[in-house]
């Protein structure tokens, strides 16, 4: 039984939270960390879209008190498209989250993926990772700042950076794990670039989608 799990921190993507978790636990074989979380080896995890819900809660919920569709609010990505779904769909994709037996595809939910331009590498926000790191002691990936389009951060108002650690990672069946590595970073003073209006409202304006009720 799982004795320990991380809280998850607020607009943190679920795979970053799992990955937390595996990095806390020191698991170093990636299907021994799937079958902790899920009791399952026989899945692929996802950064973007993980689904298992279900699974996952049935292994961590004692100690994680929330409901399906509260990590799907606010741990994953689904939210942008809601506006764009009508309710039988995004019902039909928020079951598929929670108990489907494969990861969420853009297909499904009747995007375009072909019309979406989706970052290649984890973005961060050079003041959001210094308040991380002097308050938390760790970071994490923010879920927003992986969507397509945006480019800034809707807080501090300068522009995202594109950490060079991998949004799909090469190894199959893998979380990528978020811990601070000063190679991996650019320091504040170094990375804080501020962003134009337009590049801001257009940020706000997608957070709000993904924060759609």
């Amino acid at each position: 039984m799982i004795m320990q799990f991380p809280v998850p921190y607020q607009d943190e993507l679920l795979s970053s939270v799992l990955a937390r978790f595996i990095l806390r636990q020191g698991i170093n074989a990636d299907k021994q960390a799937l079958e902790v979380l899920f009791g399952s080896r026989n899945f692929v995890p996802s950064s973007i879209f993980q689904g298992h819900i279900q699974l996952l809660l049935s292994n961590v919920g004692h100690i994680w008190n929330i409901s399906p569709e509260q990590v799907i609010d606010d741990h994953s990505l689904l939210g942008v498209f809601k506006p764009f779904m009508d309710v039988a769909r995004c019902d039909a994709q928020k079951q598929e989250l929670i108990v489907g037996n494969k990861n969420q595809s853009l297909t499904s939910i009747g995007i375009n993926a072909s019309k979406l331009i989706w970052p290649q590498r984890f973005r961060y926000c050079p003041v959001c990772l210094k308040y991380d790191l002097d308050t938390l002691g760790e970071t994490y990936w923010r879920r927003h700042f992986q969507l397509p389009g945006m480019s800034c951060c809707s807080i501090h108002s300068c522009l995202l950076v594109e950490s060079d650690i991998s949004i799909h990672s090469s190894q199959r069946h893998a979380f990528v794990v978020p811990h601070y590595e000063k190679s991996k970073f650019l320091s504040v003073g170094a990375a804080m670039v501020e962003s134009d209006t337009n590049q801001t409202v257009l940020s706000k304006q997608i957070y709000r989608l993904l924060c759609f009720r």
